[in-house]
């Protein structure tokens, strides 16, 4: 490992001394494949990983996609295809998590993409208050608990508290978008905004739904469902739409009483 350490140590030093950051593409494959040697050297000993790796911290040594040389924490690797989308500027500091070279940049400081993003809610250019689907929230509220708590889920694990689905606040918006903020080693940037259905704001605890449609239930449910788990939650959703797609609240009971 110390002679793949020093070569690296090399390339950076030699393109911070010409003050041109790209390497040659011939140099950039063999940093590459110098990463990929420290990966295998730390699958076989991953306790040693912190002194073999200690001497490239903080220091540019990884090709990004345009061979500009750059520190491990500067680059990203990219675990939701669907999340680089929104970044096609950053695209060159995305690396494949499944790469050789993937495990010893992430043992030297890069993160995993899904990990550094987080939603942010575009503010709307206008917004009314929706009586009719809050209500309709609010009274079967208890029904969308009784489903939470036979799936199982702890509402510790998300950012929705139990017992706050009675009082949420619903308000129709337009335009209704979302755009996510992706935190970098040397700041923040900013997605591309894309158009969404629903929003669940639950710091204000307020409920945004995208004027000029039928109420999108399968929406409202995905944006309740990862509120309360703190993520994905397919299942869990499929069962808060049917209660709340129910035309009565008496039959979103019965249904939930046939299911068990």
């Amino acid at each position: 490992p110390t002679d793949i350490v020093a070569m690296l140590i090399a390339f950076a030093q030699a393109a911070s001394a010409a003050g041109e950051p790209t390497l040659p593409a011939e140099s950039a494959r063999q940093a590459r494949r110098g990463w990929a040697a420290l990966g295998a050297l730390i699958a076989r000993d991953p306790e040693g990983a912190e002194a073999m790796l200690e001497p490239l911290l903080g220091l540019a040594s990884v090709p990004d996609g345009q061979a500009i040389m750059r520190r491990p924490d500067q680059l990203l690797l990219a675990d939701g295809a669907e999340l680089a989308e929104h970044f096609p500027a950053l695209a060159d500091l995305f690396l494949d998590p499944e790469a050789p070279e993937a495990a010893a940049l992430a043992a030297a400081g890069a993160r995993r993409m899904s990990r550094a993003v987080s939603a942010v809610l575009v503010p709307p250019e206008s917004e009314r208050a929706a009586p009719a689907l809050e209500a309709r929230l609010h009274e079967r509220a208890a029904l969308i608990e009784q489903v939470v708590a036979a799936a199982g889920v702890n509402w510790d694990e998300g950012t929705l508290p139990g017992g706050v689905l009675a009082s949420l606040e619903v308000r129709w918006a337009a335009p209704l978008a979302q755009r996510y903020r992706l935190q970098l080693a040397d700041g923040a940037a900013a997605g591309i905004a894309r158009p969404v259905s629903a929003w669940l704001d639950a710091d204000r605890g307020v409920l945004y739904v995208a004027e000029g449609q039928e109420p999108p239930w399968s929406a409202i449910a995905g944006a309740l469902a990862r509120a309360v788990t703190g993520g994905r939650a397919a299942s869990l959703a499929l069962a808060i739409r049917a209660v709340l797609a129910e035309e009565t609240t008496a039959g979103a009971r019965r249904l939930l009483d046939e299911l068990g």
